[in-house]
């Protein structure tokens, strides 16, 4: 290790940090264990030397050095934090491109990253041109440009034909074709290419009807409370108050109706928080689609990829609300998940449900694509059926995890699931994924409309049950509801929304002890005395 300079300890930090480079974000493991030599090595330079309480970059950085060495005092090193927290910095604090020192130069990048690391604009080569309106970048669609694409039978440039039986498009940008030089090409290659030309229509209606309800699945079980949502240069800013305060001093369910009407961005928003890839908790509506065109659920492959060339990135700020202490997250900067659905002739295509947090508009494209264009790197792949999703019973959720609400989407999720299945029938349901044009989209309006229905009545009746309803125990642990006999043992010791905003006025103190006096008196016991655990 370098000897540290005497007066400048944020360059020599910058200086030991590793260099930036696009393979490598935080996602490997050797590249995590020189950040965390480098910030171990910075506070230990910080304890030597005395550096001035006015210098706001060195104060800044030490602290969240220190927080991110020791997150939550378990002593593990945070990455993500970390990282965080330097892009809210480099954010905050530009530098000109005419500063070449490391620390410019990690600033550039880190912005570059939390805007969606898109090429023409990477900090380490020139800015690239459009040569033609055709050449024009667009980042909401895979590029399709006639001059660069090879004929699928003798790999000649240029390819202009198409398989008119299996060409999708999506907003007129082609999704999906089967390029060809000449006719006698297309039909040389037809041996091989008929059986995947016979799946790709119907996959694709079935993966759209999948979107659309889980879309509005995920709107309608959306575990968080959104406070705002705005967009400044293609970044989407939106604000979730880590509200398990009030939620469990009220009563609250752990998950409610995202709301659409914030912002035009409203999409990017919600998919962020459902970035996860849908077998979680979605994997029986999958399912029941992707039998309707023969393909076996365990066929499929989860991937982690570190995204790319995003048309939108999400900023996402928490608050707590007691302390307004403020957690800043960028989505490029997390795995994003994706499943690969095999093909017949042995390429894949790849579902991406949460495409919309990046801004892309085509949610079921060709791997290859998908790779070359919108992917750094790799960095898990693995059968679906090996992937691990552990859901627990709302008697046991805990925190503030991801786990909170799980079960109640999944029961929603497997409720719709059986409904389409006995509203339309298996008969049905591949009629109209061989249909096209007016007579497709109007049974598609017809799918949405019923499942969205089925899903809001679903919510109700659970909610009508007293199930997955917060509450905090004695020792302010986390609960949640397993039954209606649970939530009438409550229902005297929650906060009407009055006396909540009433009770935090006078501190989080007041709000606790007035708390355990209702429960004293409503129950007179502990939680493990009053019958009610799972």
């Amino acid at each position: 290790m370098r000897t540290p300079p005497k007066e400048d300890l944020v360059e020599f930090f910058f200086n030991i940090l590793p260099k930036p480079k696009a393979v490598s974000l935080g996602t490997d493991d050797m590249f995590v264990d020189l950040f965390r030599a480098a910030i171990g090595t910075f506070i230990t330079e910080s304890r030597r030397k005395e550096m001035s309480k006015t210098d706001m970059d060195y104060r800044y950085l030490l602290e969240h050095a220190k927080i991110s060495m020791n997150h939550d005092t378990g002593g593990r090193y945070d990455h993500h934090y970390f990282v965080s927290r330097l892009i809210q910095l480099t954010l905050e604090n530009p530098m000109g491109t005419e500063n070449n020192s490391m620390k410019a130069q990690h600033f550039r990048f880190w912005r570059w990253v939390a805007r969606g690391q898109r090429d023409e604009k990477s900090p380490f080569i020139p800015a690239q041109k459009a040569s033609s309106a055709e050449d024009r970048i667009c980042h909401a669609y895979l590029p399709s440009r006639p001059s660069s694409i090879p004929c699928a039978n003798c790999g000649k440039l240029g390819a202009t034909l198409r398989c008119g039986n299996c060409l999708i498009l999506t907003d007129e940008h082609e999704t999906y074709s089967m390029p060809y030089c000449t006719r006698e090409c297309q039909a040389k290659h037809w041996k091989w290419h008929h059986t995947t030309c016979k799946v790709i229509k119907p996959l694709y209606r079935a993966m759209a009807l999948f979107q659309d309800i889980f879309t509005d699945w995920c709107t309608l079980t959306n575990p968080s409370s959104v406070l705002y949502i705005e967009e400044t240069e293609n970044m989407v800013r939106y604000c979730t108050v880590n509200d398990d305060n009030e939620g469990a001093f009220r009563g609250k369910m752990i998950a409610s109706k995202f709301p659409t009407s914030l912002h035009a961005s409203w999409m990017t928003a919600l998919m962020t928080d459902h970035s996860k890839s849908p077998q979680t908790t979605a994997r029986p509506l999958l399912e029941r689609f992707l039998s309707a065109v023969s393909i076996p659920y365990n066929t499929l492959i989860e991937v982690h990829t570190t995204p790319r060339n995003a048309d939108k990135t999400t900023a996402h700020t928490s608050r707590h609300p007691d302390t307004d202490a403020l957690w800043h997250t960028y989505n490029t900067t997390l795995p994003h998940r994706v499943l690969l659905i095999p093909l017949p002739d042995g390429t894949h295509l790849v579902l991406d449900s949460a495409a919309a947090a990046l801004g892309w508009r085509d949610t079921l494209v060709p791997w290859a694509a998908y790779r070359k264009h919108r992917v750094v790197n790799v960095t898990h792949r693995a059968p679906v059926e090996t992937m691990i999703h552990p859901l627990r019973g709302p008697g046991e959720i805990s925190g503030r995890t991801e786990a909170e609400g799980v079960v109640l989407r999944r029961m929603v999720c497997e409720d719709v699931a059986l409904a389409v299945k006995l509203r339309f029938g298996e008969e049905r349901l591949r009629a109209v994924l061989g249909m096209d044009g007016e007579e497709w989209e109007g049974e598609r309006g017809v799918f949405r409309d019923f499942a969205r229905r089925r899903m809001e009545k679903e919510v109700e009746r659970l909610e009508g049950e007293g199930v997955f309803r917060l509450y905090y125990d004695l020792d302010f642990a986390l609960w949640c509801t397993v039954s209606k006999e649970e939530a009438e043992k409550l229902k005297y010791v929650w906060f009407t929304a009055k006396e909540y905003r009433n009770f935090k006025k006078k501190g989080i103190k007041k709000l606790q002890d007035e708390w355990e006096k209702r429960w004293r008196k409503e129950l007179g016991c502990d939680r493990e005395e009053m019958g009610i655990d799972p």
